[in-house]
């Protein structure tokens, strides 16, 4: 199979969704996965090893903030962009395959909510030593942990609406977050990709970087208010039956 068949074939799979079904970042990164996905299979990548490799691109993306005095603080957002990128791939390489496991899925959810949770703390701690605002660490330190909460509560509420739905032969739906107020939440993701991103274009410009770190974090934090409240509502109309 050539390169051009492949591409072709991988932007039919991968084009499915409606502009309005995603957050921009996705529709982009999505898009330029398709160029990257043929080389995959021509390779005979798995779905799963690209997984795995994008835990370790993660992992470097992290521990580069910390070494040489922020001297390769540029490389370390270029492998944030590649991480988003790769995730794309390995979704859209099992979509290919017509391989999307259970297992897939949960190791792709693991290695995203550690590596945006530790992205975001280490972006804090990075700025907090560079710019010596104490609240930079504080609102990065929390946001993270609101990061990871909203992932357990997206999980939770999706396993209690499946079990409830069983046991009272109820048909809810168990993931809310695309179905109501979808645009809201995308257009958070959209703030915190291309705002981490951006801030490799700004150098020496710190007040602009405070700004953008400030936005970030408010976003983490509004998204984790915003998803309980909405889950907490949706959960009192899905979920007030009896446990049997």
């Amino acid at each position: 199979m050539t390169y051009l068949y492949l591409l072709k074939k991988s932007i039919k799979i991968n084009s499915i969704a409606k502009f309005k079904d995603r957050p921009i970042w996705l529709h982009f990164f999505k898009f330029l996965a398709n160029f990257i996905i043929p080389f995959f299979i021509i390779l005979k990548f798995k779905p799963n090893t690209i997984t795995v490799i994008n835990f370790f691109v993660g992992f470097l993306s992290i521990l580069l903030l910390f070494i040489f005095n922020g001297s390769y603080f540029s490389y370390s957002i270029l492998l944030y962009t590649i991480y988003n990128l790769l995730d794309c791939c390995d979704g859209g390489l099992a979509r290919f395959y017509r391989n999307k496991t259970f297992f897939g899925k949960l190791i792709d959810s693991l290695s995203d909510v550690l590596f945006f949770s530790m992205i975001n703390f280490s972006l804090a701690l990075y700025f907090y030593l560079k710019l010596d605002n104490i609240y930079i660490l504080i609102m990065g330190s929390v946001s993270s942990i609101f990061i990871c909460f909203n992932v357990f509560i997206l999980d939770k509420f999706s396993s209690l609406v499946r079990w409830c739905n069983k046991e009272n032969k109820n048909n809810f739906q168990p993931y809310i977050r695309k179905k109501y107020y979808s645009r809201l939440f995308y257009i958070f993701e959209d703030l915190y990709i291309f705002g981490t991103i951006s801030l490799v274009f700004l150098g020496e410009n710190q007040e602009v970087s405070q700004k953008i770190l400030f936005l970030i974090f408010f976003v983490h934090t509004f998204n984790f208010f915003s998803n309980i409240g909405k889950h907490i509502y949706f959960g009192y109309k899905f979920l007030n039956y009896n446990k049997k």
